[in-house]
């Protein structure tokens, strides 16, 4: 599956996080497209949470991201 980098398309409000939403994420700020301190900024992350789903989607891909209830 490929991530489209999305991030500027992304409002700052985001509050369900799909998994293809954290990799656009991710992915930009790997690219260097978003800096880290702005997507923890805009989006209201901890450095942890972002650094979790770095490690999830380098690993794992995209669903690896994916969250259960």
């Amino acid at each position: 599956m490929a991530v489209k980098l999305r991030h500027d398309l992304l409002p700052a409000t985001v509050r369900c996080w799909t998994a293809s939403l954290k990799a656009a994420v991710v992915v930009a700020v790997e690219s260097g497209q978003l800096s880290l301190e702005a997507a923890l900024q805009r989006y209201g992350l901890s450095a942890e949470e972002f650094q979790r789903w770095k490690e999830l989607f380098s690993g794992h891909g995209v669903r690896a991201l994916r969250t259960t209830r």
